[in-house]
């Protein structure tokens, strides 16, 4: 296989491994530095398609690197949402307990008031029970 060949099979497997956005831009890159060919010599070409490559592969890792940023950036939003729901769901749960032991100890001081008011009533109709009973 001559150099041409291997060349060509390498730049294709590279091309493979993009998404189409990224083939895109090395594909521009490429017709760019093509066009640019004819006014250098072959160094000069080489070093400016290397350069070229550099600033294309810093690009493309830009734009990978703000990507995750944005899907880091979006988890943390959902998990943020997620525990605000959580929460709001364990802060009605709260207010619903309160609502509940609220109405048992209301429930109970009525219980206990009507308690009282009967052993009230009780001791002072004791006396006249016992009269009634002795007499």
């Amino acid at each position: 296989m001559n150099e041409k060949e291997q060349n060509k099979n390498v730049t294709e497997y590279i091309l493979s491994t993009l998404t189409p956005i990224q083939r895109y831009d090395v594909l521009t890159a490429l017709q760019s530095v093509t066009k640019e060919s004819g006014k250098y010599n072959n160094e000069e070409i080489n070093n400016y398609m290397m350069n070229k490559f550099k600033y294309i592969y810093m690009i493309l890792n830009a734009k990978e690197q703000y990507m995750q940023t944005l899907t880091s950036l979006l988890e943390l939003r959902y998990k943020l949402a997620t525990n605000i729901i959580t929460i709001e769901e364990k802060s009605q749960e709260i207010k619903e307990d309160k609502m509940i032991l609220f109405s048992e100890k209301k429930s109970q001081g009525i219980y206990y008031t009507f308690l009282i008011i009967s052993m009230i009533v009780l001791f002072l109709a004791l006396p006249d029970l016992f009269i009634k009973l002795m007499y």
